[in-house]
């Protein structure tokens, strides 16, 4: 029995050569020629991205999860933004961050040039959209923002919990979970 399942292992190695072998191919008159590669432009960096929150201007540590919609002639790019969560008791809390999500928006009618250009002026701005309150020993997080658009208008689907110190066990639960539904 198995000397016949080799006979027939590499029969079928054989057509399979036979078949999806391919021969390489000269090509004649071929130059190389410059490509030229997109202009890549990063729209959340961390300790330098200002974020508007409340009326007031901060960076944030660190920004995940991105999400980009186009609706009505514009294009939204929204993200986690972290921010290190520092408990002044420093109750094993090194680990903790803070999470907002945070939105900017570019105009899509304009080339991408433009958009880069605006993107890196101090022009473009990102505002805070979602967030959960934190305060001592309560640590909000937003998370994984997802977005679609129809027609003019974009919705915005995140996830949220609570992080919240407790004194007698000596860590940090996680509960308050939420799922929020917005459009604008």
């Amino acid at each position: 029995m198995s000397r016949h399942l080799f006979s027939s292992a590499v029969l079928l190695l054989f057509v399979l050569l036979m078949c999806c072998g391919g021969a390489a191919v000269h090509a004649e008159g071929n130059t190389a020629t410059a490509v030229q590669l997109p202009t890549c432009v990063d729209l959340f960096v961390p300790d330098k991205t200002q974020v508007e929150r409340d009326g007031g201007r901060r960076t944030r540590d660190s920004f995940a999860s991105p999400s980009l919609a186009s609706a009505g002639g514009v294009l939204v790019a929204l993200a986690e933004g972290h921010i290190d969560y520092t408990d002044s008791l420093q109750r094993g809390s090194d680990w903790l961050n803070y999470a907002d999500i945070v939105a900017g928006h570019i105009k899509a009618a304009e080339s991408w040039s433009s958009r880069v250009a605006e993107v890196n002026a101090t022009t473009w701005k990102v505002r805070g959209v979602f967030s959960r309150t934190s305060k001592v020993d309560h640590v909000g997080i937003a998370s994984f923002p997802t977005t679609i658009a129809r027609g003019k208008k974009v919705f915005l689907l995140v996830g949220s919990y609570d992080r919240t110190f407790k004194e007698h066990e000596g860590y940090w639960a996680t509960d308050g979970w939420d799922l929020q539904v917005g459009g604008g």
